[in-house]
């Protein structure tokens, strides 16, 4: 799915367009002419119902969370969702607040008094300045004096708090403070985005294996944190590189994709069409094509082909290289006899017969992508970023201690056999360790208990820094008696377009009391890796970060976020049409059941229900259905099976109308066959459900009270 930032089309609404009335605002998510009566974008933040624009509190009655829980924010960043633990924080006053012994926390406040801490931390807080401690006990105690007008206090390791959303802030500026009565209060993520995605190098044997995309990740941020993945094939040529690309792993179309075809060999239209042919593969425009290393003398016919080559892919994507080799010549005979020639310094090469660039063309190579990049906004740029929407995720708890690494070697965990470094660093805000070795093994385990014949899953972030192979992360001393076997691994090949090593495997009869949950480096692995995140959790899916200190670490399930009655359309009774169109990504697994993801929900009763459902019971996998029942008879639409292969994350967009000429559904802008409709549901008292047996994303949803008919459904989830 394309990076959209609003809307159910990538045309017109990728851009949004400015709401400054209730007409204009609703205009903007018109299909067929139609526009809807309330409108929840997650992705933009723009949440619309029949009182014109609201915010998310409002719409959706507070849906607030039960406990802490994490998301990333526009920069990349772990984050904590945005909570307040100080409680009736427009009225403050003195109180105490638990927190956990080694965590971060914020105290702030606005207006024109102090205040005090004491007990877990000391210091004073006024306005404008905010004080962070970390707690040396399990008691925050707040002392209040002058005219504070609001107080807060949240979270503030990982990479901080994520702001809290604009209408639900008590003011203007305050993007800190959540309004708070009697309680704590934990607000629903409803503004997450997803994981910064890494890069994709795809190319020739002038990648030098990991080394070239490993040198420029090492200039993309401080410690080179970010995911990449090469397909690892070397000496083939455009043509071949994109058929390649096209058997990839589909997520990899999610990354940045870097085009390396150092020998070029195909002809300009050859090459044209291959780039043509990986770049439409893409649901994004972060793409660039470096210029090749000619190995004999250009000639014209050579410099005629990258300058086609250079006008088809625009200035924009193209990462000129040639000229800027020619000029960093030593002076040496050797390098100036070449560069008479066209051909790179011999300084910049591995020899006089190896055109390959060596170390220092290799450094040369890499500052002129990553400056390509930056200057494109490719990385370190928010708007690069993809605002997933409403995060939705069951009950889970991380098994493993100390994963929010205040040091080195944590305590809980046991150095094995280490003869490397480690170092404490930080990947994407979340506290990190990072592992160097030469040759030897360098790992940290940790021992934990599970459950005979269950379901667990391991995960971590991983970045590397040096070239570096073998096992990163490992589940080791299982029973012979398990599903799984002795040992499992993951290892840097495994990971995802986020960076995400995961292992799911189940406990068989037999659990051994030596299990090991370890980290690292294996023996005899040269190179640097960075580790954070680190989760062992039951269930058949990796989660969001649930951090540990002292012990294991639990998250409340997410909250499923109900529309009232009165703020639909059909609060005044049920009109003669009803349409939906809902979007996002969700993450399941294949398990046989007829209901396994459940994104909308609209009941009454037994009799009367509007139901969206992905099925995998028997031969149905993947299988969307829309299920409409009015007055006891059901009418069901039905998509085809495999229409979402089992997966994380996979996007989704589905639609479906219902009036008295009949009922469809659409599914990624195709409709389905329809059917005569039969009575409506009587649904007007009734609150509206999304999400109810859910993981993942819900990015837009939108209600019509016309019928918009088939045409509408297919623009509304095109």
């Amino acid at each position: 799915m394309a990076d959209f930032v609003t809307g159910f089309s990538r045309s017109p609404f990728l851009v949004q367009r400015p709401a400054g009335s209730r007409n204009s605002a609703f205009s903007a998510y018109a299909v067929n002419g139609v526009a809807p009566r309330l409108v929840s974008d997650f992705a933009a933040g723009l949440y619309l119902d029949q009182g014109g624009v609201s915010d998310v509190a409002t719409l959706f009655g507070g849906c607030d969370r039960s406990g802490p829980a994490t998301q990333y924010d526009s920069d990349g960043r772990l984050v904590w969702a945005p909570h307040n633990l100080a409680v009736n924080s427009g009225s403050p006053a003195a109180q105490d607040i638990a927190v956990e012994p080694g965590a971060r926390y914020t105290v702030g406040c606005s207006g024109n008094g102090t205040v005090t801490l004491s007990g877990a931390g000391t210091g004073s807080a006024i306005a404008g300045a905010p004080v962070s401690i970390v707690a040396a006990s399990a008691t925050l105690s707040l002392a209040v004096t002058g005219a504070v007008a609001q107080m807060w206090c949240h979270r503030s390791d990982l990479g901080g708090m994520a702001p809290v959303p604009k209408g639900v802030r008590p003011a203007a500026g305050l993007e800190s403070c959540l309004p708070t009565g009697g309680a704590p209060r934990y607000m629903m993520r409803s503004a997450a985005y997803l994981p910064a995605p890494g890069i994709f190098w795809i190319g020739d044997s002038f990648l030098n294996g990991d080394l070239l995309p490993i040198e420029t990740m090492a200039l993309v941020e401080p410690n080179g944190l970010i995911p990449h993945e090469t397909d690892g094939v070397g000496g083939s040529n455009l043509q071949q590189q994109a058929t390649r690309f096209a058997g990839a792993d589909p997520a990899m179309y999610e990354r940045t994709l870097v085009i390396m075809d150092g020998g070029l060999t195909d002809s300009a239209a050859q090459a044209m069409a291959a780039i043509d042919d990986m770049v439409g593969r893409l649901g994004h425009d972060r793409w660039i094509y470096v210029q090749p290393a000619p190995f004999s003398a250009p000639d014209a016919g050579m410099l005629q082909t990258w300058a086609d080559i250079r006008d088809h892919v625009g200035e924009a994507h193209y990462v000129p290289t040639w000229e800027g080799a020619l000029a960093l010549s030593d002076g040496s005979p050797e390098d100036e006899a070449r560069v008479a020639d066209g051909l790179w310094p011999l300084s910049l090469t591995e020899s006089e017969t190896d055109f390959h660039a060596n170390a220092a063309g290799r450094s040369y190579l890499a500052a002129q992508i990553h400056a390509k990049l930056l200057a494109r906004g490719d990385i370190g740029n928010p708007a690069a970023r993809v605002r997933a929407g409403l995060q939705v995720e069951p009950a889970t708890s991380n098994l493993l201690e100390q994963t929010a690494f205040a040091s080195a070697t944590p305590p809980g965990w046991t150095v094995f056999v280490g003869s490397g470094t480690r170092s404490l660093t930080e990947l994407y805000g979340a506290p990190a360790i990072r592992f160097t070795c030469a040759g030897q093994r360098d790992a940290l385990y940790q021992p934990f208990t599970l459950a005979p014949n269950t379901t667990y899953t391991a995960s971590a972030r991983v970045s590397v820094l040096a070239d570096t192979l073998g096992p990163v992360m490992g589940i080791y001393n299982l029973s012979d008696a398990t599903a799984a076997g002795g040992s499992l691994s993951a290892t840097l090949a495994d990971r995802d377009a986020q960076g995400y090593v995961t292992i799911t495997f189940t406990t068989g009869t037999d659990i051994y009391g030596d299990l090991r949950f370890g980290v690292g480096l294996d023996a005899g692995r040269t190179g640097d890796v960075v580790i954070s995140e680190v989760q062992l959790e039951p269930g058949s899916r990796r989660t969001s970060h649930v951090p540990s200190l002292a012990g294991p670490a639990v998250r409340a399930a997410d909250p499923v976020p109900t529309i009232p009655a009165a703020r639909l359309p059909s609060a005044g009774g049920m009109p003669d049409a009803i349409c939906f169109a809902i979007r996002g990504r969700m993450s399941y697994r294949d398990t046989g059941n007829a209901l396994e993801v459940r994104p909308l929900t609209w009941q009454g009763n037994s009799d009367n229900f509007i139901h969206y459902y992905l099925r995998t019971d028997g031969a149905s996998t993947g299988q969307p259905q829309m299920r409409h029942k009015g007055q006891g008879v059901t009418q069901d639409v039905t998509g085809p099976t495999g229409a979402y292969a089992p997966g994380e994350e996979v996007a989704f967009s589905l639609g479906s109308r219902l009036s008295a000429e009949g009922i469809n559904a659409a599914i990624d802008g195709v409709a389905l066959g329809g059917a005569a409709s039969v009575a409506m549901p009587d649904l007007a008292a009734s609150n509206l459900q999304l999400g109810q047996t859910f993981t993942g994303y819900i990015s837009c949803f939108a209600m019509w009270d016309t019928d918009i008919g088939d045409a509408g459904l297919e623009e509304a989830t095109g």
